[in-house]
């Protein structure tokens, strides 16, 4: 089984500048108890900066995680970032989006030919509201053929 969640706040700007840390990473005024995973401050035309706070493969975990449920892994880290930016002024973000920043909340999903459910917690959608943050939710299907995987003879042979 492969999957992969990642959950981030991500900034670029559609013209392909630059993002310095003052357009993005300095206004939010990270701090040392931040439970961040990793942070992308930027610098290269045509990229993003990303403050990362779920990176999680699932691969790694024991499967007696997955039979609790995916919610159990994933549910906290957005109560999280809703706390998170609840603590973040809506000027600091009303000012970006007037630079010509897009931020947005991205939650990646990739999995091997199978399907999952994904609940989003009504606090994070109320903070990306007030925000005023879309959510954009990006699926991958990983082919089973690029994992190596392959068919197990038919029972008929």
């Amino acid at each position: 089984m492969e999957y992969n969640f990642r959950l981030m706040l991500l900034a670029h700007f559609p013209d392909g500048r630059a993002i310095h840390p003052a357009d993005f990473i300095e206004p939010l005024a990270l701090r040392p108890e931040d439970r961040l995973v990793e942070v992308f401050p930027g610098g290269k035309n045509g990229g993003s900066a990303r403050i990362v706070f779920l990176d999680l493969d699932v691969t790694k975990l024991d499967i007696e995680d997955y039979e609790q449920g995916w919610s159990d892994l994933y549910l906290p880290v957005q109560e999280y970032v809703a706390d998170w930016l609840a603590l973040r002024p809506l000027e600091v973000f009303e000012e970006m989006r007037a630079g010509g920043l897009v931020v947005e909340l991205f939650v990646s999903i990739e999995m091997d030919q199978n399907q999952m459910d994904f609940l989003f917690s009504p606090r994070l959608l109320y903070e990306c509201g007030r925000k005023n943050l879309r959510i954009y939710l990006i699926t991958n299907d990983i082919p089973a053929s690029a994992l190596g995987w392959t068919p197990p003879p038919s029972v008929e042979e």
